[in-house]
């Protein structure tokens, strides 16, 4: 059934993104609602309402205006500033033509004196500026194939781009979006005659109508990137100055991952898609037309395999030390491009993407320690760990994991949380002796090879301790997969 809040028939709109931002909306399922006081872009919803036109021009304008209500008075009046309803009202029921004229020559007369008649261009700015901050807006568009717009938008062709499901049963909110339009002309509201015009209309409805045109007119220059938005406002007890609202899993049609994204963060996207059923997952390349292609990325990593089959054996503490014995000092090859993403990041960045391909690691580690990994629930972090461990892993392993864990929530629950040397220490304290000293060793011999001058991990700041640890641990998680296959074929 066609919901009644449908204002168009497409079937789905498209979001670029980052890659750390596609996490974040991945594993929260939740879309970024954002007042415009926050968009980077100077040309779009203007902060304040000045658009170069004088008061004498808009004092002269509003003359005319009233002029011309007072001369052609319209039949409904409801939507007129008050005062200027009550003449306009007046004019109606009848009035002598010298009183008419008197009226006309006043409205002149305020004009040379600047004297205006209705509502103050400075009552108006007072409003935009209390709205503002409440409005929220979620800008999507119509193709995933816009050159200007992964390089812009989705961190240089190495970012994501959502597909999001216009869904009449769960009632979409994007099925209210209205297409931004790019008018050569400029809106009549960036000229003193449209100002006339608002500031002789009622305050709420004014603003209403300054919003719209700032939310959904654009220069010509940005039609290519044929932008539909949809708006709302600032609810209670909302704060701030944007909202996170829920995004339901079947309103995730596709995700496309672009052209130049790392392994590593292609894994991470992928194993996170896995919660939402009816997402494909799609690459995108360039071919040597210049044309973006879209091809099927396969299924999610812990789908893989037989759909049954005889458990590994298990990867009990001594296996683990045989194999910590094998990894030192020789842990590698390090996964360089996983370490060169995470210093590339902030610290919020790093966490999420950290933890994002570390939990990914698990899971496959626990794929394959079950008969039928298709018949597992969807698991919290924490919970994973429990169960990797459960099914044999060292339990050395299990308190690093699970502070790790409670790292990223820090992160999650917080938008001030930033990594300290107390919060990374305490993570280091729950490595063993043995752990540290390889850790130490790998690092060297990690800076060797990238021709980085040395140090121990307590040389390091409180970020490159995390990043450095954070690749120990996958290092790990990752040699312990390399073992489990290697005894899975043996067998």
């Amino acid at each position: 059934m066609r919901s009644p809040n449908r204002s168009h028939n497409r079937e789905s709109f498209f979001k670029y993104m980052s890659v750390a931002t596609a996490a974040i909306v991945l594993e929260r399922r939740t879309l970024r609602w954002s007042s415009p006081v926050l968009f980077n872009d100077p040309f779009d919803v203007p902060r304040e309402l000045s658009f170069g036109i004088t008061p004498e021009d808009i004092v002269r304008a509003l003359a005319r205006r009233m002029t011309h209500l007072i001369e052609h008075p319209p039949e409904d009046t409801s939507s007129l500033e008050p005062k200027v309803r009550l003449i306009v009202d007046t004019v109606k029921k009848g009035i002598s033509a010298e009183l008419k004229t008197q009226l006309i020559a006043g409205l002149a007369d305020s004009a040379e004196t600047l004297r205006p008649t209705g509502q103050s261009m400075e009552a108006l700015r007072d409003m935009w500026r209390v709205w503002l901050p409440q409005f929220r807006i979620l800008c999507l568009t119509e193709s995933p194939a816009h050159a200007a717009m992964w390089y812009h938008y989705a961190d240089q062709y190495r970012g994501v781009v959502l597909e999001l499901r216009c869904d009449d049963e769960l009632d979409s909110a994007w099925l209210g979006t209205k297409p931004v339009t790019y008018p050569a002309p400029k809106p009549a509201i960036y000229t003193a005659d449209g100002w006339a015009k608002l500031l002789t209309t009622l305050g709420g409805l004014a603003i209403k109508k300054l919003l719209d045109v700032a939310t959904y007119t654009k220069a010509p220059d940005w039609s290519y990137e044929e932008e539909w938005r949809i708006t709302s406002f600032m609810r209670s007890p909302e704060t701030g100055l944007f909202t996170d609202y829920r995004l339901h899993p079947r309103e995730l049609a596709g995700v496309y991952v672009g052209p130049k994204i790392s392994p590593s963060d292609r894994d991470a996207i992928v194993a996170l898609t896995a919660g939402y059923p009816e997402a494909a997952v799609r690459n995108v390349s360039i071919g040597m037309t210049r044309e973006f292609n879209f091809s099927p990325a396969g299924s999610y990593p812990l789908r893989r395999g037989e759909a049954q089959r005889q458990p590994s054996a298990a990867v009990g503490p001594a296996s683990r030390r045989t194999l910590v014995a094998e990894m030192s000092p020789e842990i590698g090859p390090v996964d360089s491009e996983f370490m060169r993403v995470l210093f590339a990041e902030d610290e919020l960045g790093a966490v999420i993407r950290a933890h994002i391909l570390i939990e990914a690691q698990v899971n496959a580690i626990i794929e394959s320690l079950v008969v039928d990994p298709e018949s597992l629930p969807r698991l919290r972090f924490e919970q994973s760990a429990r169960l990797m461990i459960a099914l044999g892993a060292s339990e050395e392993l299990s308190e690093p994991l699970l502070e790790l864990g409670r790292i990223r929530n820090a992160f999650g629950h917080r938008i001030d949380t930033r990594l300290t040397m107390g919060m990374i220490d305490k993570w280091l304290s729950f490595f063993s002796e043995s752990d540290r000293a390889m850790m130490d060793r790998a690092i060297e011999k990690t800076c060797v090879d990238l021709g980085q001058p040395t140090a121990s991990i307590g040389e390091h700041n409180a970020k490159s301790k995390f990043i450095l640890i954070s690749v120990f641990v996958r290092q790990v998680l990752r040699q312990m997969q390399v073992e489990l296959d290697a005894k899975r074929a043996a067998t």
